[in-house]
């Protein structure tokens, strides 16, 4: 069965680490449990879990203590760890974000929330290991990229849309956020415009009243091929949402309860920017592993070879792991028809700009290669098929409604896209995953 990723559990409570340990195994986790610090270090060492789940106090050492050996040791600072604490404080939030702690967990929590938290911490992971592979494989290919990016990032210059119809409490919040750049609007439609004008960190949301507006705010940022990875805060009172989890499904990153504790929220969206911020430079270090020697000479993508050999790597790591492995394909085939009516050279412009688009609109861990004359073939990790579906027929709608404006062509470009997907299983070589998904093209 496949699973969601691998969490390390460090808990010096036996019966209250089982029962998590349940809990997050219901979820769709494979939970290690162990009792302590130095036990922690040690998996952590050896097997390098995609997650770090750890109790503020511990038999050997604090949580706190347990991070900084953690981010302090080059193989495992990419770990991205959680703390679960009993309650809130100044102190225990200042000491988790300078020891570069990824979320700052209150308990009690609701289950369901507790997964919904940990995913975009799983998604980080899942960017360090694909930034690792894909170095690996281009270093074979004589182009030299890291394969690891230094986790602090700087802090300054903060860009937060702040959107309350509350004007006392949108200044208060401007306040707490003194250090940082921060735009007000208490309309919901002006927010969407304003996101789309002007790049921001994060979004905090001040649910005053109708919450159905502001989760359909939240899922239009997902849907939106620019934003879907901006970070969303949601205050709100207690009751607000009959369904705590629903506001995660969503697409709110993290949800408090109004009225806030002040240096919460500053933690909260400190946290949330960090993290954001963390995903460019992974972003910007997975573009290194592209040069004339991994990349495709007619677009922007990946070639094929390229393609193939780093797609062996991802299938031994999901066949050993249980992880879900999705293929996607795209096939233009009206770009022959370009050729022909308009000549080559606008074949080759109309190319590229497909590329562009299709690695537009994907996570910066899915790989996009160019597989065929007129077709791409998208590998996406640690993502269920019904998931890569969605993203599949996401592009391909876009495509089709887009008007392409290729040079000397006096007209707009339509295409028409053939989709196919396929979810690698146990026994799948290279050969029968991309067998798989191609046939399935249509």
């Amino acid at each position: 069965m496949s699973h969601l990723g691998t969490l390390l559990l460090v808990s010096g409570d036996s019966r209250g680490g089982q029962g998590l340990t349940t809990r997050l195994t219901e979820g769709g986790f494979d939970v290690t449990f162990v009792s302590d610090g130095a036990k922690a270090i040690k998996a952590a060492q050896d097997d390098h879990p995609d997650i770090i789940v750890s109790l503020t106090t511990l038999p050997d050492m604090s949580g706190i203590d347990l991070a900084n050996k953690l981010k302090e040791d080059a193989e495992t600072a990419d770990i991205p760890v959680a703390l679960l604490c009993d309650h809130f404080s100044t102190e225990l939030s200042q000491q988790a974000l300078e020891a570069h702690i990824d979320d700052l967990v209150v308990q009690p929590i609701d289950p369901g929330v507790l997964v919904a938290r940990l995913k975009p911490l799983l998604r980080l992971s899942t960017m360090h290991t694909e930034l690792s592979r894909r170095a690996q494989v281009a270093s074979r290919f004589g182009v030299e990229a890291a394969g690891k990016v230094d986790i602090a990032v700087n802090d300054a210059n903060q860009q937060i849309l702040l959107v309350s119809r509350d004007k006392k409490a949108a200044q208060t919040y401007a306040g707490l956020l003194a250090k940082a750049s921060v735009t007000i609007t208490e309309n919901l439609i002006e927010a969407e415009d304003l996101l789309t004008q002007k790049n921001f960190d994060a979004a905090l949301l001040d649910v005053t009243d109708s919450p159905a507006e502001h989760l359909s705010l939240c899922s239009q940022i997902r849907n939106n091929s620019r934003l879907f990875n901006l970070p969303v805060l949601l205050i709100a009172a207690p009751g607000t949402f009959a369904d705590p989890v629903e506001p995660y499904r969503r697409g709110a990153s993290r949800v408090l309860v109004r009225p806030s504790d002040p240096d919460l929220l500053v933690t909260a969206l400190l946290a949330l920017v960090r993290r954001q911020r963390l995903r460019w430079r992974i972003r910007e270090a997975l573009l290194k592993t592209m040069g004339k020697a991994t990349g495709d000479d007619r677009t922007a993508a990946y070639s094929k070879e390229f393609m193939l050999a780093h797609l062996a790597g991802r299938l031994e790591h999901a066949r050993r792991g249980g992880r879900n492995l999705s293929l996607v394909y795209l096939n233009i085939p009206n770009i022959s028809a370009v050729v022909h009516q308009f000549g080559k050279e606008a074949g080759e412009q109309l190319l590229a700009q497909l590329g562009n688009w299709i690695m537009g609109l994907l996570r910066a861990e899915d790989l996009t290669a160019r597989s065929g004359d007129s077709e791409f073939c998208l590998v996406l990790p640690d993502t269920p098929i019904e998931e890569a579906e969605i993203v599949m027929h996401r592009i391909a709608s876009v495509l089709t409604y887009t008007d392409f404006a290729v040079p000397d062509v006096y007209q707009p470009v339509k295409v028409w896209v053939e989709v196919g997907s396929a979810l690698a299983r146990e026994d799948d070589s290279v050969e029968t995953l991309l067998a798989r998904a191609h046939t399935r093209l249509g």
